[in-house]
């Protein structure tokens, strides 16, 4: 009887966890932004494994010149100006714009008056066959209401572009 109660709640425990790891989280830069007035700080965004991070600088806060030899970083600033440097290149970013540092390109940010804040997207290395296959959509059953008329405006959506 004790097995059979341990087992239960084992299963438990992990039906717990796949929903936590399904459940939608919404977060708020303002909630999640974390600083610190003697070094920049990295937050990892939850359920990313650390590959999705916040990079929250305070006025005249730098990352270090550095590189990523097996994968591409992404960054998209959420807020604040700056400089980014990627190899001997350096250029002002700004709210609301892409830049990406290709695995081995050594990359650093400066930051300027304000606070800011990119988002890091490290790519780990793939092959085509991979991200297509990571990628791929696969349809689900439409199974309430709200869930149908998604289904319907993506299908009205997809058809406008073709």
């Amino acid at each position: 009887m004790q097995q059979n109660l341990n087992c239960l709640r084992q299963a438990l425990n992990m039906l717990d966890e796949v929903e936590r790891v399904n459940r939608m989280e919404i977060l708020t830069i303002s909630s999640t932004a974390q600083f610190s007035s003697s070094n920049y700080v990295k937050v990892p965004l939850p359920n990313t494994h650390g590959l999705v991070r916040l990079l929250c600088l305070e006025p005249g806060q730098g990352v270090a010149l550095h590189k990523h030899p097996d994968g591409d970083e992404i960054f998209y600033v959420l807020n604040g100006i700056g400089e980014f440097t990627l190899g001997k290149e350096t250029t002002r970013i700004e709210a609301g714009s892409f830049v990406k540092a290709a695995a081995g390109a050594s990359h650093c940010w400066r930051n300027g008056a304000s606070r800011l804040i990119p988002i890091s997207i490290l790519m780990p290395p793939s092959t085509y066959e991979l991200a297509e296959r990571t990628t791929r959509m696969e349809f689900v059953q439409a199974k309430s209401k709200r869930h149908k008329n998604c289904l319907l405006e993506s299908m009205r959506e997809a058809s406008t572009h073709e």
